[in-house]
């Protein structure tokens, strides 16, 4: 997933649970790079698996230049603490999630 959303349209994203009661998804080893945001999940989610997922660049360098306003973030997790499991990400920025580095990833493979 990649090049989706405005600057100023914070709320576009690569992948999203977006809507309270999106639950039981798998979301597991994608790519995610240059979206305004790159995983967003919001508050009443629950039971989805989020994991091994390479998610940076959101949002791109340029925008975060030339707009630095912008509240893009690779992973925001609204939901409740514990309703899923969001883990094994390689990221850069985060809201209420964990990002391993690039590194890490590499030795897990």
């Amino acid at each position: 997933m990649s090049g989706n959303g405005y600057a100023a349209q914070g709320n576009n994203f690569g992948i999203g649970l977006v809507n309270p009661g999106t639950n039981d998804n798998v979301i597991v080893e994608n790519t995610v790079i240059g979206n305004a945001n790159g995983i967003t999940l919001v508050a009443g989610v629950e039971g989805n698996i989020i994991a091994g997922n390479l998610v940076v660049g959101n949002p791109p360098v340029q925008v975060s230049v030339t707009n630095p306003t912008t509240s893009g973030v690779d992973i925001r997790n609204l939901a409740t603490p514990g309703s899923n499991v969001v883990e094994g990400n390689v990221c850069l920025t985060m809201v209420n999630a964990t990002c391993a580095s690039a590194d890490t990833r590499r030795r897990q493979r």
